[in-house]
């Protein structure tokens, strides 16, 4: 059978100690499909930095063999693993992921999302090794295979983690999951890390802001689900409508960004739009943003809008997934509108373009309010507490 392709792990790492951690710490594997750079993986890896690594011993197994996160996994003394799933329903994979929890001693499973989960529930059954899931989106599915095995993967597994009382309901209402067995954690930022700074000038100089210019961020993956196109849309209706300068800053790839690009050149609003791809340097970028914009179909709890929150800065975001949960529908910490609402999307950004007052009030507001809710130590002492009752 193919060996496991296991990484090179950080200096003075004891991940690469071949039966997993000493048995003092549990040893908990990590299932994802990939470690490319997403809310979900960007999560994934706040939580292991944070874990306690005398009590748990976290190793990361990822269906895809590149991802641009793999390296700060490894230089956070985390060990990565990689099984290159083949096209299809992969059996092999299977059996291959089996034979890793049995080497390596692997106390509970926690996957994420339906692919990584399908795998990790079937290997958990045979190698006898608790699996929990965690589903970090509530778009629902339509595909046969996912509907028809989601009821007995949840029957063999341990919990389902939930982000969002609206997957939380999701869940319960497709697949008739017990209550007791869907788990509420919501999604957690570091809230330091997006403390409220200076504007880095240079930043500023680099993508060509004048001071005086209103910028607005969003912060996503180029999919279909994120209608960038729509923000793109309302970006060139309120062009006409406002003499206060803005420009809109796209952040994230996909598949989605050759088709947006040549739709801003199409709408003559290229000069208003920069697409800066993946970037790392998110706080920063916060840091120059006044007004963050999400206008997705269907969300979960992103992690975007809890950084922005974080940061201080007001948002407008769609009545979808979770976003009212944290945001709360009282547009006292943001503006809440209706999901595929142009004009809600037009009024809610002239709105806060033209009022830095307002700004300045919802952002300090929203910060709070993330610092209550949703702060990255409270999401890890829940995990870790779940993690007990999993193992006790």
């Amino acid at each position: 059978m193919e060996p496991e392709k296991k990484r090179n792990p950080a200096p003075g790492n004891r991940a690469e100690m071949p039966l997993g951690a000493p048995r003092m710490r549990k040893n908990i594997l990590h299932l994802t499909f990939s470690l490319d750079v997403g809310g979900l993986e960007t999560l994934l890896l706040a939580l292991l930095k944070k874990l306690d690594r005398e009590t748990f011993h976290p190793i990361v197994c990822t269906l895809s063999e590149h991802g641009a996160l793999i390296g700060e996994f490894e230089q956070n003394g985390i060990e990565v693993i990689t099984l290159p799933k083949k096209p299809g329903l992969d059996f092999r994979l299977m059996l291959r992921l089996t034979k890793l929890l049995r080497d390596r001693r692997i106390d509970l499973v926690h996957t994420h999302n339906f692919g990584a989960w399908l795998y990790g529930v079937c290997a958990g059954a045979l190698s006898r090794t608790p699996v929990i899931n965690t589903e970090h989106s509530n778009v629902p599915t339509h595909k046969k295979l996912q509907m028809l095995a989601e009821k007995p993967m949840a029957a063999l597994s341990r919990f389902i983690i939930c982000d969002s009382e609206a997957v939380q309901r999701q869940l319960g209402n497709q697949q008739n999951i017990p209550a007791w067995k869907l788990k509420l954690i919501l999604n957690g930022v570091d809230v330091d890390a997006f403390s409220a700074r200076e504007r880095p000038e240079p930043l500023r100089q680099t993508l060509g802001l004048s001071d005086d210019t209103v910028v607005l961020g969003c912060v996503a993956r180029l999919a279909p689900i994120k209608n960038h196109s729509g923000l793109l849309a309302a970006v060139g209706e309120i062009a006409e409508k406002t003499d206060t300068p803005f420009h809109l800053l796209i952040i994230g790839d996909g598949e989605c960004r050759e088709a947006l690009e040549k739709e801003a050149k199409t709408r003559r609003i290229a000069d208003r739009v920069s697409f800066l791809g993946k970037r790392r340097d998110i706080p920063e970028l916060f840091s120059i943003i006044d007004i963050f914009v999400l206008a997705s179909f269907m969300e979960g709890l992103p992690i975007a809008l809890l950084e922005a929150m974080a940061s201080g800065k007001p948002s407008i975001a769609t009545d979808v997934g979770g976003n009212a949960e944290i945001l709360g529908r009282d547009n006292r910490a943001g503006i809440l509108i209706p999901p595929r609402n142009q004009e809600a999307l037009c009024n809610a950004l002239l709105a806060l373009i033209d009022d830095e007052e307002q700004r300045l009030r919802l952002g300090k507001a929203a910060r709070t309010l993330v610092e209550k809710r949703a702060s990255l130590g409270r999401m890890v002492t829940q995990y870790q507490e779940l993690y007990k009752a999993c193992l006790a």
